[in-house]
């Protein structure tokens, strides 16, 4: 018995150990392929698979020779598993979005926390336990056993003939069951079921409501729970503080308060709209939601991705957002734009002042170097191109709001002293971004060569997989730089 807790202590603490050493990998290395077949940890004949972030194709494939079982644990991000073994399957997904689980083993075991998951199982025992609202899961028709437990509701479950026992137990929200096996249980607590011969595509009455789950008058708090999802909660007077938790998806946040508005989203799909309190906070589990914000302080934080945030007030001091599993938006009219995109394919659009023109034109040419020297309010922009490519492009800006463009010179130089410089592209020999302002905005980067060296705020580099170097030269302090590295050398220099 002791043994066997040494044994399972030891496997915890070996998984904290490369959890840790697998997010400095995130951010200092970059691969390519998206699928991940190797084993982790290698414990007890079971193969350990673990996944921090981005998306990704998990795979664990056994045949019993060195391994009978496999584990796999996804932390965040959008992912896909695969899991083929002898013995059995444990696939838990913690904070991340299973977009499909595919499972054939003697025994299938799926865990969700944070993220909705959707399960197919091939099996003669699958379950499936879900402590948010939205999974899905289907069985085989051969199965013996197949059971779903669900504790926010949204759930769905399908046992077609064949399947000897299937079972869904439902606590909250509502859960559909679409059950012609041999024998069909249901548990339904606090909730609505639904049968195979209702219409599946109810219509949720829409809860137009303020503080329906508690009101904190002590701490000038109001509060609402959504359990089903389709809830709007407009302002309220009277509160410095309110909070919207949403488990269903689908709902809606008009939010004034003077301190604090929050909206956490467990489902998809939410918006968090207008919101001018001193700090606005959107955290979206599962992916595709929306924040405007007016605030002086704008977090999103996006687990599954395909989320937009737009800060629309230039008095905004900071508009921070963390796009986890990839494919966002960020437009920003504040000082500070801070996004970081770990999944890839995410788009950074600042304001553009009226009067700011797209122009190839150079304030003068000295051998064969565009020179543009920007002291306009209003900003500049300069373009080169390869049908009339320079071997230098220079821009200087001093007021901010500046772009460049630059894909046929070898050398591409930006210095940028204002505010809200912002280099669309680079695609050269070597591309060089110094930003001492207030916001420099993203520098994608294209080049062989690509440096950003920053000593002021909201400093966005990213390397793409064909830079040959990607070196960011960052003061040491929180928020000031963000780098997305996918080049064969990363380097980070601290000032």
């Amino acid at each position: 018995m002791i043994a066997k807790m040494l044994g399972l202590l030891r496997v915890q603490f070996l998984l904290v150990i490369f959890s840790v050493f697998l997010f400095v990998s995130v951010i200092h290395k970059t691969s390519a392929a998206s699928d991940y077949t190797q084993c982790s940890l290698r414990q007890n004949r079971t193969c350990y698979q673990y996944s921090l972030a981005r998306r990704r194709n998990l795979t664990c494939a056994v045949n019993g020779d060195k391994f009978r079982n496999c584990h796999q644990i996804g932390n965040a991000g959008a992912l896909n598993l695969t899991c083929i073994a002898p013995d059995a399957c444990k696939q838990r997904c913690l904070a991340s979005n299973c977009q499909s689980l595919q499972c054939n083993s003697k025994k299938c075991n799926q865990y969700c926390i944070r993220g909705r998951c959707n399960m197919e199982c091939n099996s003669d025992e699958c379950v499936q336990e879900c402590d948010v609202s939205g999974c899905e899961m289907t069985c085989p028709k051969g199965a013996k056993r197949c059971t779903q437990k669900c504790s926010r509701g949204n759930c769905k479950m399908h046992c077609p003939l064949g399947v000897q026992y299937c079972k869904q137990s439902c606590n909250k929200g509502r859960c559909i069951m679409l059950c012609d096996g041999k024998e069909c249980s249901r548990s339904c607590r606090y909730s609505k079921c639904l049968y195979n011969d209702e219409p599946e595509n109810v219509t949720i009455p829409t809860v137009t409501s303020s503080c329906n789950r508690a009101i904190a008058p002590r701490q000038n708090i109001c509060y609402q729970h959504c359990l089903s999802g389709d809830c709007d909660m407009m302002s309220v007077d009277g509160y410095s503080m309110q909070s919207q938790v949403c488990y269903g998806g689908n709902c809606n946040m008009r939010c004034n308060a003077g301190e604090k508005c929050s909206q956490v989203c467990v489902g998809r799909r939410c918006q968090l709209v207008t919101c001018t309190s001193d700090t606005c906070i959107q955290e979206c589990i599962a992916g595709g939601c929306h924040m405007e914000c007016y605030s002086k302080i704008c977090t999103q934080i996006c687990r599954k991705g395909n989320c937009n945030m737009a800060c629309l007030s230039s008095n905004s001091k900071v508009c921070y957002q963390t796009c986890i599993g990839g494919g966002c938006l960020t437009s920003c009219e504040g000082e500070n734009c801070s996004p970081r995109c770990f999944g890839g394919n995410c788009k950074h659009s600042l304001y553009q002042p009226p009067g700011l023109i797209a122009t190839e034109a150079c304030d003068e040419i000295q051998d064969e170097t565009c020179v543009q020297r920007c002291s306009s309010k209003i900003g500049c922009a300069v373009t080169n191109r390869p049908s009339n490519p320079l071997k230098i492009s220079n821009q200087t800006c001093s007021d901010g709001f500046c772009l460049m463009s630059c894909t046929g010179s070898d050398v591409c130089n930006q210095v940028c002293s204002g505010q809200k410089c912002y280099t669309l592209s680079c695609n050269s020999r070597e591309c060089v971004q110094v930003c001492s302002g207030k916001d420099c905005g993203l520098l994608e980067c294209y080049a062989n060569t690509c440096t950003q060296k920053c000593t002021g705020l909201g400093c966005h580099l990213k390397c793409h997989p064909s830079v040959e170097v990607c070196h960011q030269i960052c003061i040491a302090e929180k928020g000031r730089c963000s780098l997305e590295c996918w080049a064969k050398q990363c380097v980070t220099t601290m000032l």
